[in-house]
């Protein structure tokens, strides 16, 4: 007579946690994966956006997929772990922008002075993303670089007072993107 011992595994699927961004810029690519605990069934994996509708998604079934969004906002990344059991799930809040709809520079025209605002993540307050640092330059219209570089997190404001009337150009450098802006000193 022979004894053998076996694990069996019987039930529903572990609950998932997904790797991803909880920030990203429209038109742009991320890769998102439902990390779980070994398991050792096939499993499908159900990807879900919501609102939908304004998205590309690569991988649907997949252990990990490609998202890339074309409107921004505050989207759902959901996904179900499926097995004949059933399902679980697990869920995170996307917070996808447009660069160059996240700056206010202000007033415009101007005499002496002009502030430059972004906007703020709106669930920033509840994960941590990366550095929402950006910096400022202000260039005459030959392109010479009048106010080099200005760091800031969330506002500055630039001295405009010394300079002649006119056009000038404020460059914002933001993640990977440049944003100009052009503004009007009287």
């Amino acid at each position: 007579m022979a004894t053998v011992d076996k694990d069996i595994w019987v039930g529903m699927a572990f609950f998932p946690s997904i790797n991803g961004p909880y920030e990203m810029q429209i038109n742009t690519v991320e890769n998102f994966y439902a990390a779980i605990p070994n398991y050792p069934f096939d499993l499908y994996f159900n990807w879900q956006v919501y609102p939908s509708g304004n998205e590309w998604l690569y991988g649907q079934g997949e252990q990990g997929i490609t998202l890339s969004f074309s409107s921004g906002g505050v989207y759902s990344v959901s996904v179900d772990l499926v097995n004949p059991c059933g399902a679980r799930g697990a869920e995170m809040p996307v917070w996808v922008y447009n660069p160059w709809d996240m700056f206010m520079v202000y007033p415009n025209p101007t005499t002496d002075f002009v502030s430059i605002t972004k906007k703020s993540n709106p669930i920033k307050s509840t994960f941590e993303t990366s550095s929402d640092q950006f910096e400022v330059s202000l260039f005459d219209q030959r392109g010479q670089e009048i106010i080099n570089r200005d760091k800031a997190d969330i506002e500055t404001t630039l001295d405009l007072s010394k300079l002649k009337k006119g056009l000038y150009y404020i460059h914002i450098y933001y993640k990977e993107a440049v944003i100009r802006k052009q503004i009007k000193v009287e």
